[in-house]
């Protein structure tokens, strides 16, 4: 079950200054029109329906978070959905910070209004954010009262022996200013952690660890055997509250033959980052030691404050960690945080959140069911040996499941069977995957240790393991992986399901685990290697054959065939193709078995139609494995007999298909090519090229020519073939 922190001493101290007074007559102007917050509800639902015992001091202070809607809304999802879709051009075209401020977040002007409103109600500013959705503020109780419309009440909580504060009803405002939501109007849900102290049971086939417990490598020789990556060159941030004591981290390293831990602090909201003497640090070390041990080449952020919308946002503004974990359940205003994870989405960062460790629920805590989260259960893990290889997995029974009574069914999660598994059609589903949530070491709280248990170990190793696939990605020269829950739907529903998951059919929280998705384990736990490969080491491919296996291919593909970090690759291969040595023209890595992979054009038009391209691509004319290729065109292209100059396939109805050029690099860049390569260089639809050059090349007009005169241009490449 979910454990509930000590609250914080910030929320002790506003509840200690507060002074029980009679309830006061409406407030000043409260008969005039208001108008309500954009992002809709900003209170806990269950405030309202508790007791009031008071009114707080007017003069005690309060320190909130308060949002801007994004610009652009309908736009930005339907970027998000573009570049999660593997046949748009769009796919994996992340967006800079800078970008997406330009593009989507409130202007300036917005901005300063919304601060200009916020001082002229008596408040002071104590942060502002790069991408201008959130500003922090605090004031006296009075100014939250006027600035508002509410009354600020102390009430005794409904199922805990304690008080909470919190308003009298939603805010309000006097003026028609761009606000979202407000977070820290209330706290009667203080943050929860989902890490428990367990006593240790002598348990074999189990981890190195005392008492067959899991630490360290044991989750690398169980997720990932021979993987090499360990994370180097990636950062993944830890959502956090409170802090750790470092020498914890030290001990467990030297305890368990981890290199020391790479961990910087970003303190927030005028957290001190130093623990008192006794506080329980089991949460925050959990998951630096977690991760570490997953990724014990990666740096870590270790992002701590005190409002969930700060951390958040800066987060999302920093947007240095390409891969972020939360073991935390804590409720900022729906809205706020959904558009602080779209833009996370568009940057291309990958966030993971514990699932919970109550088992099946009908109601989620907090954020944990949105949609743009990958949503982490719990397992119990057995291994071939102490310390082994993975042997088998059952779900756990406190993994937390449930059906969103907030986010409609999003359409990566749609096509799935729901019958045995207990789950909807038509609302969101959780968890997304999982890993080992049982039977886990760990230091804590100033040279603590012992047993622990809960989804909060799972997300971080997901971090984890994501900073293995963007490492691999970044030696491909590729972007990250972003927001996996599209690409990890896709391989569950595929047939090749098994070479990625280990799919967990045992175990019950409520609902029971299933072959395939299950509201226990989701589709499971990662098999390493291939599911590293498929999300970012060969470019994103689809799984095709194994080594030695012929496909056909009606369709145009580009290829690759390899293992672990090392590929040869084919561009714009149509019909009978056999992925084996001889085909490459070599082995890519020497006694390991191969697989094959594809990548698909994307189908443009049918025969005689045109269509405009604004980027370089390479376009395939044809049908039936039978196509002819331009490897380097765009703006307007018709696909006819004529147009290309013959007929690939007679008396067959034929299509249009094409596969982008990528982005490398700005007007006056410089990029180096080690194997010959294809490049463009234009914006809007006009392009120069050069085929199959080798060697450092700048993208300018010296180089090229100018494509389009007065336009700011971009320098593209496509590996030729």
């Amino acid at each position: 079950m979910k454990s509930r922190v000590r609250p914080f001493l910030k929320m002790q101290a506003v509840i200690g200054a507060c002074v029980l007074l009679p309830f006061v007559s409406p407030l000043p102007g409260q008969a005039q029109s208001l108008f309500t917050l954009r992002g809709g509800p900003s209170i806990h639902p269950g405030v309202i329906r508790s007791q009031a015992l008071g009114h707080m001091a007017q003069s005690t202070p309060l320190d909130l978070a308060v949002s801007l809607p994004v610009q652009n809304q309908s736009a930005l999802t339907s970027l998000l959905q573009q570049i999660y879709d593997p046949q748009s051009p769009n796919y994996h075209h992340y967006l800079t910070t800078e970008e997406f401020n330009k593009t989507f977040a409130p202007t300036e002007a917005q901005y300063g209004a919304v601060i200009d409103y916020l001082k002229a109600h008596g408040f002071t500013v104590n942060a502002t954010y790069g991408n201008r959705m959130v500003v922090d503020v605090r004031g006296p109780i009075a100014s939250v009262e006027r600035t508002f419309h509410v009354h600020m009440l102390v009430y005794q909580h409904p199922t805990e022996d304690r008080t909470f504060f919190g308003p009298d009803a939603e805010p309000a405002l006097d003026q028609a200013v761009p606000i979202l939501g407000v977070t820290g109007l209330d706290n009667f849900e203080p943050p929860h952690s989902n890490a428990h102290i367990a006593p240790a049971v002598m348990q074999s086939n189990a981890g190195s660890g005392p008492s067959g417990q899991f630490v360290a490598y044991d989750f690398r020789a169980a997720y990932c055997p021979k993987v090499t990556l360990d994370g180097a060159g990636q950062t993944i941030a830890l959502f956090q509250f409170g802090s750790y004591f470092p020498s914890d981290i030290a001990t467990y390293c030297t305890q368990t033959g981890l290199p020391p831990a790479n961990v910087t602090e970003v303190l927030l909201d005028g957290v001190s980052g130093s623990p008192a003497s006794g506080d329980n640090t089991l949460e925050q070390s959990l998951d630096i030691e977690m991760e570490h041990s997953m990724a014990p080449g990666a740096n870590i952020l270790f992002y701590t404050g005190s409002n969930a919308a700060d951390i958040w946002n800066r987060i999302a503004s920093d947007n240095i960690a390409k891969q972020v974990s939360s073991s935390w359940s804590v409720s900022p205003p729906p809205s706020t945080l959904n558009q602080i994870l779209q833009q996370m989405a568009a940057q291309g960062q990958s966030v993971f959140n514990a699932s919970g460790d109550s088992g099946y629920s009908a109601s989620p805590f907090g954020w944990d069911d949105n949609a743009y989260m990958t949503s982490v259960g719990g397992t119990n893990l057995s291994t071939a040996s102490g310390g082994g290889t993975w042997s088998s997995e059952d779900g756990w029974s406190g993994s937390g499941g449930y059906i969103s009574p907030n986010f409609a069914i999003p359409s990566w999660q749609q096509g799935i069977s729901m019958t045995a598994n207990g789950g909807s059609t038509t609302q969101r589903n959780c968890p997304d995957v999982s890993m080992v949530a049982t039977n886990i070491w760990a230091t804590w709280s100033n040279g603590a240790s012992g047993g622990v248990l809960g989804t909060s170990a799972a997300s971080p190793l997901w971090a984890g393991f994501m900073a293995l696939v963007n490492q691999q990605a970044a030696q491909h020269g590729l972007g990250t992986a972003g927001f996996i829950n599209p690409a990890v739907y896709a391989l569950g529903k595929g047939a090749n399901y098994s070479t990625y998951f280990s799919d967990i059919t045992t175990g019950n929280n409520g609902k029971p685990a299933v072959a395939g998705y299950d509201l226990v384990t989701g589709w499971g736990s990662p098999k390493g290697q291939p599911l590293i490969d498929s999300l970012a080491g060969v470019a994103n491919y689809s799984f095709a054959a194994n080594e030695n296996q012929t496909v056909s291919f009606s369709a145009p593909v580009d290829v690759a065939y390899g293992a672990n970090s090392s590929f040869f690759y084919k561009y714009a291969v149509s019909g009978s193709f056999t992925f084996n040595n001889t085909t490459f023209g070599g082995d890519p890595i020497f006694g390991v078995a191969k697989a094959g992979y594809s990548k698909p054009f994307a189908k443009s038009v049918s025969e005689g139609n045109s269509a405009t391209f604004y980027q370089p691509i390479e376009a395939a004319y044809g049908a039936s494995g039978h196509y002819f290729f331009n490897w380097g065109v765009s703006g307007p292209v018709t696909f006819t007999n004529a147009a290309w100059g013959g007929d690939p396939i007679a008396n067959v109805a034929k299509s249009g298909y094409y596969m982008p050029y990528m982005l490398c690099a700005g007007e006056n860049g410089a990029v180096t090519f080690s194997s010959p390569t294809d490049l463009a260089y234009g914006a809007n639809g006009h392009y120069f090229y050069r085929h199959q050059f080798t060697g450092t090349i700048t993208f300018n007009n010296a180089t090229f020519g100018d494509p389009l005169s007065g336009s700011v241009k971009w320098g593209f490449y496509r590996p030729s073939h």
